[in-house]
């Protein structure tokens, strides 16, 4: 039932169970927009005493940012780093709930890449010279510690104090919330398992043991990885600003044992002296004259051991959106936001910020205005810079049904991955073309600027282009710092030559950001493999949700009001497309590992059409190709075109070298460059005589006709000679997808609501 405020204007009143971090945070920022009259219902509150039931008491809770770049639960983290580094400087009124800190995060195993940890701040590495005894890799950088007891009584107050309420009981049924509320948020973390109506199965304990001390003294950080038998051990150090100091840990999945284990108790203490014997009091230091403290020195500063049952979820945090029917029969939107596991503070702000865009959404959607329901079909770069491009419009709930996504291992179907995604566009004269490419160059560049939303996902560099014949440069001469090079700056073959700047795209990076951001925008995904496109527009992807065991699936993904394919190669397969024009055409790479490289140059053109590139990337690898062998469907790499490829690449780039080889004096060789591989990977470029298909159609099937846009297929233009294929540049995706993915999106966008409209 809605509210009147003070103005007059009318108030969503929203119901969240559950009181733990998640639950506190999601509340205090519906609250603070002012749109909503929030009330918690829950059976625990911070000020109760101490309860297995009430696992957020328990946590350690410092802050990092370790998940991969783009990917959804990075953007969680850095949105709640963010927001807590602000909340502990000097001066704020949360001040007292952090502790800024050095920390040190060591690694028993040796990391053969820069950590995913260097995107905090001052990160850098901890030299060999002072690592404790075993210790192979560490880190130091700045971070955040929560004292967990204070914080939480903090988000509690601020609730309070904004006009929130509280409602303390137990629910044993999600329907006994939804007689009143205009919508419900569940944050009822390891509850969700049992919670009637949801019993949510993939939720499940990890029993954590800690010890918490008192030495004020101790005020740095401290973190070790250790893999050893196949299992992975955490031990931690974490100071808190009021002097304690938690240590631990234990991470043991499905232990429901809710008292501390005295032995556990003794090899946490043990562990954490090894990597921090200055939890050791000064006194019991000097005492020792230098030897090592041992577990009897540290007992007489035991304040408390502590036991928790982390939430985990198989599958990870669901942060969703479902409907349920109330007693009156009206639909009342339930966001879900549970199962973070360890990482509750870590991700709680952004998780708050993405339940409360999923439940704007869906009370927008109940207001009256009109929501169209989409479905795209595909979850490669084509497919979710159109999915996002249509959510973010605003009117639209998409859901993208695909069997595979960017977050799932490398796959020969998933061609997307293994692109390498440099801006170089071969529009030529053709003004449509120009259009898109110019587009997804501006939108890419807006989103690598050092201010912006996606710089991790991009490297802004010279790119240097050699041709073997005479280049149409109509496009390219609009790309910034653009010129020719003289004669003599050409390499061997190529009679003309241009540099200008643009943007590489790191792949996998970029594809979870495109996910990422789709999602935090309110959309859906269901995985599926769909064999006739009618199954979706009959159906719905509610029918492949369904069918892998989610409750309700049906009714939370309504029929679709319009499809767009978005398929690349799997287009020449869906039953009722079933395109024969579109066809595989091979490319074969090696991914170097070569930091030192700082520019993106390729060779192409000729009689042989052999196009030579070397893409560097952000994180410091470095793509290097390549070839194109149309209807060549052999998926693992050719030994002997690895070779090819790396004789070609030195001759245009022979800085490809380590620079300890060329510091010798002496020309790279293809041996030179073998202890640098990362890997080798092949593609299938989703090609299409004829060009792509950028169109729309409507399509009958005995129940019903809907507008399905089409968004696929883009032919090969570098002058290559592929036997019985078009060569015209005008609308291409395959091999080109990451040039023109954002301005096809638009053009799908247009095609849409030029149907939707004219229904």
């Amino acid at each position: 039932m809605s509210t009147p405020n003070s103005s007059g204007s009318t108030k969503k009143r929203v119901v969240v169970l559950g009181a733990g971090v998640i639950g506190l945070t999601t509340a205090l920022k519906l609250q603070e927009t002012g749109k909503y009259d929030v009330q918690i219902v829950a059976e625990v509150l911070p000020s109760d005493p101490k309860t297995i039931k009430y696992t957020s008491h328990w946590a350690g809770a410092y802050h990092v940012i370790d998940e991969e770049a783009g990917t959804p639960g990075e953007a969680l983290q850095k949105k709640t780093f963010d927001e807590m580094w602000s909340l502990s400087a000097p001066g704020s009124p949360a001040e007292h709930c952090f502790l800024r800190c050095k920390h040190t995060h060591y690694f028993a195993a040796e990391q053969e890449r820069p950590h995913l940890l260097e995107r905090m701040p001052n990160f850098q590495p901890v030299p060999k010279d002072e690592l404790p005894a075993g210790i192979h890799t560490g880190f130091s950088f700045e971070s955040v510690t929560i004292d967990v007891p204070v914080y939480l009584k903090y988000l509690l107050q601020q609730f309070l104090a904004k006009g929130g309420s509280v409602d303390l009981k137990q629910i044993e049924h999600i329907d006994k919330l939804l007689d009143g509320p205009d919508a419900v948020v569940v944050c009822t973390g390891l509850g969700s398992r049992t919670l009637g109506g949801m019993e949510d199965l993939d939720v499940y304990p990890a029993r954590g043991q800690t010890v918490i001390l008192e030495a004020p003294w101790v005020r740095n950080l401290k973190v070790l990885e250790n893999l050893k038998d196949g299992k992975w051990t955490w031990t931690y150090i974490i100071p808190r600003k009021s002097g304690d100091v938690v240590v631990g840990g234990t991470k043991e999945a499905n232990d429901w044992e809710s008292k501390p284990r005295p032995e556990t108790t003794t090899d946490i203490l043990r562990r954490a002296l090894a990597i921090c014997p200055e939890l050791a009091s000064p006194e019991t230091r000097d005492k020792l004259q230098g030897a090592a403290p041992a577990v009897e020195d540290v007992l007489p500063l035991v304040k408390e051991e502590a036991v928790g049952l982390r939430p985990m979820r198989k599958g990870g945090p669901r942060i969703e959106l479902e409907s349920r029917k109330g007693p009156s029969g009206k639909d009342i939107p339930v966001v879900l936001n549970y199962g973070h596991g360890a990482e509750g503070y870590i991700k709680s702000i952004g998780s708050a910020y993405a339940a409360l865009q999923l439940l704007e959404g869906a009370l927008s959607n109940m207001s009256g205005t009109s929501v169209k329901h989409i479905t795209v079909l595909g979850a490669g770069v084509i497919g979710l810079t159109t999915a996002l491009k249509i959510q973010k419009k605003g009117g639209y709930q998409v859901t993208i049904l695909a069997e595979h996504f960017p977050t799932d291992p490398k796959n020969i179907k998933y061609a997307s991955h293994f692109a390498g995604a440099h801006h170089v566009s071969v529009a030529g004269s053709d003004p449509v073309q120009r259009d898109i490419d110019l587009e997804t160059f501006r939108t890419m560049w807006d989103l690598s600027s050092p201010e912006g939303a996606a710089p991790a996902c991009f490297l802004r560099l010279p790119q240097v282009e050699y041709y073997r014949e005479e280049p149409n440069l109509e496009t390219l001469k609009l790309m910034p710092s653009f010129r020719e090079l003289p004669e003599g700056a050409l390499v061997p073959e190529a009679v003309r030559g241009i540099t200008y700047d643009t943007v590489n795209t790191d792949a996998p990076t970029f594809l979870n950001y495109l996910l990422a951001e789709f999602l935090a925008s309110g959309g859906t995904i269901v995985r599926g493999s769909v064999m006739h496109i009618n199954q979706v527009i009959e159906s719905g992807p509610g029918a492949f949700a369904s069918s892998s065991g989610e409750a309700g699936a049906r009714s939370k993904y309504p029929l679709p009001d319009a499809v767009v394919v978005c398929l690349g190669l799997g287009a020449r397969y869906l039953g009722g497309v079933e395109d024969t024009n579109v066809y595989p055409v091979r490319g074969q790479t090696v991914l170097l590992r070569a930091p030192w490289v700082k520019r993106c140059m390729s060779l192409s053109g000729g009689k042989d059409g052999i196009w030579t590139y070397v893409i560097p990337r952000r994180s410091g690898d470095v793509i290097v190709g390549g070839t194109y062998d149309a209807n060549d469907w052999y998926s693992l790499p050719r030994p002997e075109t690895t070779q090819d490829i790396f004789r070609r690449v030195l001759e245009i780039c022979p800085e490809l070298v380590p620079p300890e080889v060329r510091s010798e004096g002496r020309k790279g060789s293809i041996e030179d460059l073998l202890p640098i591989i990362v890997e080798e990977n092949c593609g299938f470029r989703p090609c299409r005589k004829g060009g792509v298909r950028l169109e729309k159609e409507w399509l009958q099937t005995p129940s019903r006709t809907i507008p399905v846009v089409h968004n696929y297929g883009q032919v090969v233009f570098l002058g290559l000679p592929l036997t019985g294929v078009l060569t015209t540049p005008r609308n291409r995706h395959g091999g080109f997808g990451y040039i023109a993915c954002y301005g096809s999106a638009s053009a799908a966008l247009r095609l849409l609501e030029e149907a939707l409209i004219g229904r």
